[in-house]
């Protein structure tokens, strides 16, 4: 008999506890934040005065468009000093082309008279869909 006294009070508490753990649920995804990775998968560099650089880019959600798009492209990592027999990149001109799979452009992009190690570029046209970004290509000359 004492054993049916209890039971309630055991399903209350089995409830109550199903209802806080899905509560706490609830709470962590809303505070989960999201990185993004580079879509760009490959980087070919043309230039007489560097042969590496990195490539990242800044994308964000269009309400209107309803897809991530491409907004600008930094290319950092830019040889600025001279080392014989590699000159200085310094006061040249920087361009770069997005591709997409079948190596189509899908925008540029162009720096004149670079003058740091670090560039962040416009790209035209603006709101590059980001999910047909497959590769960039960099020139500096």
């Amino acid at each position: 008999m004492a054993r049916k006294k209890h039971l309630p009070r055991q399903i209350a508490a089995v409830a109550l506890a199903i209802a806080g753990v899905a509560g706490l649920s609830v709470a962590s995804a809303a505070q989960l934040t999201t990185t993004t990775t580079p879509i760009i998968a490959g980087v070919s560099v043309d230039s007489a005065c560097d042969t590496a650089v990195i490539v990242t880019y800044q994308t964000s959600f269009s309400t209107t468009l309803h897809y991530y798009v491409v907004n600008t492209v930094t290319i950092s990592g830019i040889n600025m000093t001279a080392t014989p027999p590699i000159p200085s990149c310094s006061g040249r001109t920087l361009d770069f082309t997005l591709l997409d799979a079948s190596n189509a452009v899908v925008a540029t992009g162009t720096s004149t008279s670079i003058s740091a190690i670090s560039h962040t570029v416009s790209i035209a046209p603006a709101a590059v869909n980001a999910a047909s970004v497959a590769q960039i290509a960099v020139i500096i000359h």
